[in-house]
């Protein structure tokens, strides 16, 4: 996978990662549900709602290590700063 190095502000990054939360938050609530129905009438879903499930687990598994590279990066600025 390639990588991108770019230079955000704490603040930004803040901002960004706050908006993805947000956003997995909604739907994770509607796919939630969906999930639930698909579970009790097998096929219920169609291929393109099982594969925004898909995504939105991808997202989530994103917005972690998005949150763990501030966090990293948090604590190398404060160190240098000292």
């Amino acid at each position: 996978m390639s990588k991108f190095l770019i230079n955000l502000s704490y603040k930004d990054c803040c901002i960004l990662k706050h908006a993805l939360r947000d956003k997995l938050k909604l739907k994770k609530n509607v796919y939630e549900g969906l999930k639930m129905l698909d579970d009790c009438d097998h096929g219920f879903l169609s291929k393109e709602s099982k594969n925004e499930l898909k995504e939105c687990e991808e997202e989530n598994k994103t917005l972690e290590r998005f949150t763990e590279e501030i966090e990293r990066n948090k604590e190398n600025h404060h160190m240098k700063a000292r």
